[in-house]
């Protein structure tokens, strides 16, 4: 079984996350059967207890927690991003996790969650890089304040984390449109996205998932208790 790491905004982003999980996973495994694979999502939005997050010491257990399940699912990745550039802890957590974590080097302290979780988990090398699908959204139209960015801070922030993605990514890069549907409360064009994100990994993990139905009855034992 291989893990994804699903890297996003929380509060503007729970029906593509909902999503992946009810319709990308299950057919994902459906097809990945025919090789002996599967998959799982990780989604730290049940993983972690945030109550104390006002806390320095809750707020490095959130960061810890985030870069330990990266370290488990490497090299695979899953970025989502629309408006919103996400929760900034202080300075002083922010150094505090760098210091604890080898080959964690920032080069600024006002990052936030998940732009941590890329530059880490996403962007340090190209093999990560290259094992990383991005998806950009827009919407169109008018939709909630919570879909909104934060402010001109944050939204610079976005900005320049956008432009270092597009740098890099290259054909690992997508964007995707929604509309906010004000009647039924949930965003149009959601199926879509979920289609698109089924090909894209179905693409990128297809070549190793080959590599391992042609191991032995030995060498695929090695492999699972590697894992």
């Amino acid at each position: 079984m291989k893990s994804i790491f699903a890297s996003s905004t929380f509060r503007d982003m729970h029906e593509e996350r909902d999503i992946l999980h009810e319709r990308v996973v299950p057919e994902l495994n459906e097809y990945a059967a025919q090789y002996g694979e599967s998959i799982s999502l990780c989604d730290l939005r049940w993983g972690v207890n945030t109550e104390d997050l006002e806390s320095r010491e809750g707020a490095g257990k959130v960061l810890s927690v985030c870069l330990d399940e990266i370290d488990r699912c490497r090299p695979y990745m899953l970025v989502i991003l629309g408006e919103r550039y996400g929760w900034i802890p202080d300075s002083e957590t922010m150094r505090a996790a760098e210091e604890n974590r080898n080959g964690l080097n920032l080069d600024d302290l006002e990052k936030s969650v998940t732009a941590l979780e890329i530059e880490y988990g996403a962007l340090k090398t190209r093999e990560q890089t290259d094992h990383t699908l991005f998806y950009f959204r827009e919407i169109k139209g008018t939709f909630p304040e919570e879909y909104g960015k934060e402010d001109v801070f944050h939204e610079r922030k976005l900005s320049e984390l956008k432009a270092r993605i597009r740098r890099f990514a290259g054909k690992n890069l997508h964007t995707y449109t929604v509309r906010w549907d004000s009647e039924k409360q949930s965003l149009e064009g959601i199926d879509v996205f979920a289609g698109q994100v089924t090909e894209d990994l179905k693409n990128l993990m297809e070549e190793d998932w080959k590599k391992c139905a042609a191991l032995t009855s030995y060498g695929k034992d090695q492999r699972f208790q590697w894992n």
